[in-house]
């Protein structure tokens, strides 16, 4: 459980580094006498490339755990 929560929180930090995500926004132009409004939405390839860095990120930290553990277990 350690390992999976190791990979999710070093996946996101990655995500947060390596993408730099400025947000989607679409601005509205104010028609008549109302204001210019913006509708902010979640932008689904950069859900998917956080998605994609986070699982990488937990399958290098289990593998990386599971060669540690096997070298320390190996007689000298």
């Amino acid at each position: 459980m350690k390992k999976l929560i190791a990979g999710v929180v070093t996946g996101v930090i990655m995500s947060i580094i390596i993408i730099d995500y400025k947000g989607l926004a679409y601005q509205f132009a104010g028609i008549g006498e109302t204001k210019p409004t913006s509708l902010a939405e979640l932008d689904a390839s950069y859900a998917l490339n956080v998605l994609l860095i986070t699982s990488v990120c937990v399958v290098l930290v289990y593998l990386l755990n599971y060669y540690i553990t096997k070298k320390q277990a190996e007689p000298n």
